[in-house]
């Protein structure tokens, strides 16, 4: 028999169930012991904050205010995704052996940018003829990196940069010397230049460069496991979702089922190429969840 609205009954299955949903952890047996640890006073400010929850909603739902509202239906919504992401969570597993296969898979996304460690003496706007005899003066001398503070102009920036990427680079000194100095395999551990900057020259002692690359697995291990963890998990809630659905049976209005069959209609296809800068692609609506490939 439906409870009275006018009456709230406090079961300890009703706070379990509140535990849970506060803490996102679809758990019985971790929420019944969270229940039970809670001191005397905390179960009394866990019960007034329930009783005030339930008070609030069933008042929202005698105004009607829980029809036709999308942000409750959004909430709504993410409940169930919280239910169906610690099931998920619950049932993911898998060995090394399958986390090599993934990376193997997915090698492409855990390719790593060329980077590089340089220290630099700069020169500001117009000092090229300088900078080619401090150039000079520098191989000379054979001054090392670890001095190249002492010499030129204050640079905007850092003197040294250690395994920056090519993109970092290029904010800090422009797309010159950016493509400049990633253009090729550079000598190690000798003064170059003078190369241009957007803001002057540059006298540069590269002393490490690693090209474009595909790390080890071993290397990126942690990243993959997560990646992997994190797919199964959305596999798995994307079949718990469809088990939903598979329990209603979705049908179509006579006009809607005509429009989902008709072919693109001319109009529609005339204005194509006006779309965004994209032709439109028409496609029959389909029931089936997509899966990942």
């Amino acid at each position: 028999m439906p409870e009275n609205h006018k009456t709230i009954s406090i079961r300890e299955s009703s706070l379990i169930q509140y535990i849970q949903f506060q803490h996102k952890t679809f758990d019985d047996h971790w929420a019944k012991q969270r229940l039970l640890s809670l001191t005397q006073n905390e179960r009394a400010l866990l019960i007034d904050e329930y009783v005030r929850e339930e008070v609030m909603v069933r008042h929202a739902i005698q105004l009607g205010m829980d029809q036709n509202d999308q942000i409750i239906r959004r909430r709504l919504i993410q409940k169930v995704e919280f239910i169906t992401e610690d099931l998920a969570a619950s049932d993911v597993s898998f060995n090394e052996d399958e986390a090599r296969a993934y990376f193997e898979a997915n090698r492409f996304k855990y390719g790593l940018d060329a980077s590089i460690s340089f220290a630099h003496v700069f020169l500001k706007q117009g000092a090229h003829n300088d900078a080619v005899n401090l150039l000079t003066k520098l191989k000379q001398q054979a001054v090392p990196a670890e001095q190249a503070s002492a010499h030129g102009d204050r640079f905007y920036f850092h003197v040294n940069y250690v395994d920056r990427t090519q993109a970092h680079i290029r904010q800090h000194f422009g797309n010159h010397f950016s493509e400049e100095i990633f253009s090729a395999e550079p000598r190690l551990n000798v003064w170059l230049g003078p190369i241009q900057s957007n803001h002057g020259w540059h006298l540069v002692q590269v002393s490490r460069y690693l090209p474009d690359r595909v790390p080890e697995f071993e290397d990126v291990q942690k990243m993959v496991v997560q990646d992997l963890l994190q797919a199964r998990k959305a596999a798995i809630q994307r079949l718990a979702v469809e088990g939903i659905r598979a329990a209603y049976d979705i049908t179509y209005s006579e006009d809607l089922q005509r429009w989902l069959d008709d072919p693109l209609p001319e109009s529609a296809t005339a204005m194509q190429p006006f779309l965004n800068g994209q032709p439109v692609l028409h496609s029959k609506a389909t029931l089936a969840v997509p899966h990942e490939s």
